[in-house]
This record gives structure tokens, C-alpha cells and sequence, in this order.
């Protein structure tokens, strides 16, 4: 008797990552991304970071994704293509195998830098591209900015993309800097999200002030 519901399955260190269930064994494939697979484990590691890795499983086996950077909070599965059928059967299952680690933030782990009509697929998706460059790693995180649209509500306490009232923090890696409440970095996938929603340091007001912390 068999079953096809998805179920989790953690890797020990000396489980290869290779050949990919549900895949055929292709070797330059295979190569290509254990090694980027071996090299962003110990890049992450040297950040200091938690990474589990894992397979999705059903009876029979299906593609699944390879990592789960607790500490990020993202999904990575290792991908050596980046062309338009690639890129549609990574998109399938990253979106379905995210939901065993909600929440969560999706990323393809190339094995060389995507091109530009790659990258513009991805972002659409609000898909985080990761690729080796030298002895790190360059991302490329989805192009949010346009969704965050001035809220008609005046309250200084805020949101600019919803007009919730809440604890308000700065996407400050986009040029307009919004003011947005916690699920709104989450719903976009902010580093302010990543961060873990810190409170500036030296603020003094009590850990559930609303609106942005003051110096």
C-alpha cells in the first residue's frame, strides 16, 4: 500500500544531497549543485546561522526542496538552469514545499547568476535568487517596493501600505524608507522581517509601542 501525502524527511551530514528524489541521476547536474549546495552550508555556517537540511517525500518520491535556514527563515532548493521550463518546475515545488516550514521565504540557489529575464521571473514570483560569486554568495530579493502605496490614513502610528496601528519599522533598503507594520514586512519579505522585527537600540519606550521607535 502506498501514499502520496508529502512528508518531511532531515538529512544527517553524511546523507548526499544527490541524485535529487524524483529525478534522474544526471551527473553534471548532480555535481554542480552538491557543490553549491556544499559551499552556501558552510557559508551559512560561518554567519552563525541554524540550516536543516531536508527532503519532501511522498510513496513514490517527488522533486522536493534541499535547505531551511531557520535563522532567515527561507526555503532554498538548489537549481543549475535557469531557463523558462527550469524555472517554472523550481517555481512549482519551492511554492508547494514552503508550506511545511510557514512561514517562510522562498529561494532558488543557482549554480551560476541567472540572467535578467530570469530575475525578472523570479521577482514577480517573489522568489529570492542566490548565486556564487568569488568565495560568497550575491542575492537578488524580490522588487517590492512598487506594492508599498501611501495609505490615506493620517494616524502617525500608521502603516503606510495597510493603515493598521502597530509597531512601525523602516524598509530601509528602499529609496521611499516606508513606515510598515510587522505583517506588511512579512507579507513583502523585508530585512526588517529577517531581522526578526528588532526594536532599535536606545529606544526608550516599552517593547509594544506603536508606531516607529524613537531615538
Amino acid at each position: 500500500m502506498t501514499s502520496d501525502h508529502p512528508r518531511i524527511a532531515y538529512l544527517t551530514p553524511c546523507d548526499p544531497a544527490r541524485p535529487q528524489p524524483g529525478r534522474d541521476n544526471g551527473e553534471e547536474a548532480d555535481r554542480s549543485e552538491n557543490a553549491v549546495l556544499t559551499a552556501y552550508l558552510f557559508h551559512l555556517a560561518a554567519k552563525g546561522h541554524r540550516v536543516l537540511r531536508h527532503r519532501i517525500l511522498t510513496d513514490p518520491v517527488l522533486a522536493s526542496t534541499d535547505l531551511f535556514d531557520a535563522t532567515a527563515g527561507e526555503v532554498v532548493m538548489a537549481c543549475h538552469r535557469s531557463d523558462y521550463g527550469a524555472l517554472t518546475a523550481a517555481y512549482g515545488v519551492i511554492s508547494d514545499c514552503v508550506r511545511f516550514f510557514s512561514p517562510a521565504h522562498r529561494a532558488l540557489l543557482f549554480t551560476a547568476e541567472p540572467g535578467p529575464v530570469a530575475k525578472e521571473f523570479l521577482s514577480h514570483h517573489k522568489i529570492i535568487a542566490i548565486w556564487p560569486e568569488g568565495e560568497s554568495f550575491v542575492r537578488a530579493d524580490p522588487k517590492v517596493e512598487q506594492e508599498v502605496t501611501a495609505h490615506p490614513s493620517q494616524a502617525p502610528d500608521a502603516c503606510h501600505r495597510c493603515g493598521g496601528i502597530g509597531f512601525l519599522a523602516r524598509a530601509t533598503e528602499w529609496v521611499s524608507n516606508p513606515a510598515l507594520c510587522v505583517d506588511c514586512h512579512e507579507a513583502l519579505g523585508t530585512q526588517q522581517a529577517r531581522d526578526g522585527h528588532q526594536c532599535l537600540d536606545g529606544c526608550p519606550q516599552p517593547p509594544s509601542h506603536t508606531g516607529l521607535c524613537r531615538p
